[in-house]
Order: structure tokens, then sequence, then C-alpha cells
């Protein structure tokens, strides 16, 4: 039975749905069809136990790395000791950063996309303090601030992970201005070699979906991309007509000028003191975080 070594485990909304696309394509890895298992966080899929789990890379070949994606993992408490348990010490594990005041905007602008945030982000954000400080439970998805607390989190996972097993990528400076360089680093942490794979995926701001059916289509092991996979043997060409499809997908929600306005108080009053902690965590410069 195929088992991963590999996991994307975060941050949400920091572009691990691009990279995991990204690195399906590369012939010596195995992605998940499913992102987002969500299997080490949500109770209703853990208890189903490993075999149901391990059933989503059954299709696995001669793949070196087998892997998926779930962004939440990184943040969830008892997630790093469920990996360790199942998956033991030497998996490799890959984390994604962003701006924690841009990242926190982007997950509101998921949730007032899907219409379950009816305020602007100042409000919202308000509203998600009052919650933190009354120590009211609310869901996941709504934790807009505490997800951008990445030092903390980072250090729950270094109890049982070393940290030559883990691979840290900045958004801005990583993913955005240098993927070339980055997704080889990448290769090499994971072992398989490089490839001339299609890094056209970009992360589109500001925008909801237009049809959750199609997303869904795009996303998931729908019939349709099998037929697509004998119709365009090319991985880099589905790559690509995937990436059109899911721009056109999307249309426009809340402006930039909402964050604007709340930033100056997210990045000095909320994550400056986990931000300089990170940096000295992962050994990066991340004073540009810090500029208002």
């Amino acid at each position: 039975m195929n088992k991963p070594n590999f996991l994307c485990v975060g941050a949400q909304k920091a572009g691990t749905s691009s990279i995991h696309n990204i690195l399906k394509q590369h012939s010596q890895i195995f992605m998940s069809e499913r992102k987002e298992i969500h299997f080490f966080d949500w109770e209703e899929q853990f208890i189903l136990g490993k075999n149901w789990y391990f059933e989503h890379f059954k299709n696995a070949e001669n793949q070196l790395i087998i892997g998926e994606t779930t962004p939440t993992y990184m943040y969830i408490e008892k997630v790093p000791e469920r990996i360790y348990n199942l998956l033991g010490n030497k998996i490799k594990l890959l984390f994604v950063f962003r701006n924690p005041a841009y990242r926190a905007f982007s997950n509101y602008k998921m949730i007032l996309g899907r219409k379950e945030e009816k305020y602007n982000f100042k409000k919202a954000i308000e509203n998600d303090l009052f919650r933190i400080k009354n120590k009211i439970d609310y869901q996941v998805d709504w934790q807009y601030i505490n997800k951008g607390f990445y030092s903390e989190q980072i250090n729950r996972f270094l109890k049982f992970f070393p940290k030559e097993n883990m691979f840290f990528i900045i958004f801005e400076d990583d993913f955005l201005n240098n993927r070339k360089k980055t997704f080889s680093n990448l290769f090499k942490f994971l072992g398989v070699e490089y490839q001339d794979i299609s890094l056209n995926f970009k992360i589109t701001p500001q925008t909801k979906l237009k049809s959750y059916k199609l997303n869904m289509i795009l996303n998931s092991a729908h019939p349709l991309n099998k037929i697509a996979k004998i119709l365009v043997p090319s991985k880099k060409m589905r790559t690509n007509i995937k990436y059109f499809f899911t721009k056109l997908n999307q249309k426009p929600t809340a402006d930039i000028s909402e964050l604007n306005e709340v930033k100056p108080f997210l990045i000095n009053e909320i994550y400056k003191e986990s931000i300089l902690e990170l940096q000295d965590l992962i050994g990066r410069d991340l004073s540009d975080w810090l500029k208002i």
C-alpha cells in the first residue's frame, strides 16, 4: 500500500493550490488527485482510518515522491503529532509563508466569495478579535488572524520533525518573483530530477467564483479530467488549459483599500513579534512584511 513521504502543509491562501498543481506535472512526483484530503485535521475524515487515507495514493506507480496538500495542516495544533504517529519523522514537509496581513485578507475574500461573510474587512477583523478575546469557538475558515502566527505553528512541527526535513517558501520572494529557482531547489530537496514543467500558475487577487461546479470539476477527480488526459496527453498543456479556465471562472470581490485601512494595525499590533520570530527561525529576511 502506497504511503505519502511528502506533505505540503500550508499556509492557507499562500499559493498552495498552484504549488500542488505544478508538482503534479513532475513524472517522479505523485500528488493526490484530490487536493486537501483533510485527513489529519478533520475528525470525520481521521476516524475513517489509515486505509481510507492511503487509498488516495493507490494510483502512484514508481514515483520517488508521493504526497498531498492540505494547507490547514500547518495551523491545526493536533496535526503534527498525528502525522508523526502515522508517517514517522522522516517525511518531508513544505511550508509556504505569505505576509500574514495579506493572507488574512485573502482568507476573508474567500469567505466573502462563498457569501458566508457579510461585513467589510475591518469589521470582520474586529469580530475575529472579539471571538479570540472571549475564547469563542468558531469555524476554522473564519479564523483570519490566528492562522498568521507562523512561528508558533513551525515550533509545533519542530517537536516531532527535524528542520532538515522542512522546506520553506516565502510567497512574495520565492513563489512570485523567483519561481524557477525555487522549484529547482525544491526538486533537489525532494530528491527528484529537474524537469521543464509549466510554472504558469498565478494567484489572482480579489476574486470569487462564478461557478462552484466548474471549480469542483477543475480541482477534483472528476470524470471529465480523465477524458482530458486522453485527449490532451501533455501534462504541461493540460496545466495551461486548467489555468485558463480557472482565471475565466473568477470575478472581482473586496477592494484592496479595505486591507490598506487595517494593515498598519495588523502588522504593528498583531503580527510584528511573530514575524521577527519566524525570521530568526527560518533564517530569512522578512523586513518587507513589516513595511506599512
